[in-house]
C-alpha cells in the first residue's frame, strides 16, 4: 500500500485535476490523504465530499513540512509520496517508482521524471554538481531517460519508505516552505541511504500550485523571503563538500 499525501493551500482546480488522474492512472494500492492548509477557495467542501479520500484540514497556514507531517502520519502505507497539488500523473506513473525502492534497501527517496505542459523538463533531480539537471530540457532527452543517483529529487513528487522514518525522522518543520525536500535528501545521504531518479515514471508538474503566502504567526512574506529564510536553516544546518554531505548542527 503506498500512501499518496497531497498538500493544498487555495488550489481546488488543480487539485480536482490531480485526484482524478490519480484515480485514472494508479493500478496498485493506494491511499490518498490530502491535508489542506487553511484554504477558502471550497477546497475543503470538496475534499468532504470525496468518499475515497482522507482529509486533514488545518484552520491556518502551518507551512509545507508540518503539512506533510500531518499526512504521513495519518497514512499506514508502506511507501509515502509527497505531493504538490498541481501535477497530474500519466499511465502506471506508481509502479516504477516503487518498485525501484522496493527492489533497494540501500534507496531512502525516489522522484519521477517532471515535465511541463510544454513536454520540457522540470525535474530529473539535483545533480551532484548542485546544479538542477536537465531544466527545460526536452522530455526525451536521452541523458535524463536513465535511472541517476542525484543530491535530490524535486519535493513536488517525492517518495520516502515508512519503514525509515524512525532512523531519519520526519521533514523539519523550521522550514516553513522551501528547502523541506533537501533537507531530508541530504539527512539520507548522511545516514548512508541513496537518493534516486527514475524517470520511468514522468509526472506533470505546472509549478503553479502550492503557495506560501502566510505563516503560522500570520504574517504575509513573499516567495523569495521564504526561500532566503529556508536557506539560512539548509546552510547552517549542512555542507556539502562535493564528495560527501556533512553535517554542522541538528
Amino acid at each position: 500500500m503506498v500512501d499518496l499525501v497531497i498538500i493544498n493551500y487555495n488550489t481546488l482546480d488543480y487539485l480536482n485535476k490531480l485526484i482524478e488522474s490519480i484515480r485514472k492512472n494508479t493500478r496498485i494500492s493506494y491511499n490518498i490523504i490530502v491535508v489542506d492548509n487553511g484554504s477558502n477557495d471550497g477546497s475543503k467542501e470538496y475534499l468532504y465530499k470525496q468518499e475515497d479520500i482522507k482529509v486533514v484540514t488545518n484552520e491556518k497556514n502551518m507551512g509545507y513540512a508540518a503539512a506533510c507531517n500531518q499526512g504521513i502520519r495519518v497514512g499506514t502505507g508502506d511507501y509515502i509520496v509527497l505531493m504538490n497539488s498541481d501535477l497530474e500523473v500519466t499511465a502506471e506513473w506508481l509502479s516504477p517508482l516503487v518498485n525501484c525502492i522496493k527492489n533497494n534497501s540501500d534507496i531512502a527517496v525516489v522522484g519521477p521524471k517532471l515535465v511541463n505542459d510544454r513536454g520540457l523538463i522540470v525535474g530529473a533531480g539535483t545533480g551532484f554538481d548542485f546544479q538542477l539537471r536537465g531544466w527545460l530540457s526536452p522530455e526525451d532527452a536521452p541523458e535524463f531517460n536513465k535511472i541517476a543517483d542525484v543530491l535530490s529529487v524535486c519535493g513536488a513528487c517525492y517518495l520516502i519508505r515508512r519503514d525509515l522514518l524512525e532512523k531519519l525522522g520526519y521533514f523539519d518543520e523550521r522550514y516553513f516552505f522551501y528547502f523541506e525536500e533537501l533537507d531530508y535528501s541530504f539527512n539520507a545521504i548522511y545516514n548512508g541511504y541513496r537518493v534516486v531518479y527514475c524517470p520511468e515514471s514522468k509526472v506533470y508538474h505546472f509549478i503553479t500550485g502550492y503557495q506560501p503566502h502566510s505563516s503560522n504567526s500570520g504574517t504575509r512574506k513573499s516567495k523569495e523571503e521564504y526561500y532566503d529564510e529556508s536557506r539560512e536553516k539548509f546552510d547552517a544546518k549542512w555542507v556539502y563538500t562535493g564528495d560527501s554531505v556533512l553535517k554542522k548542527e541538528d
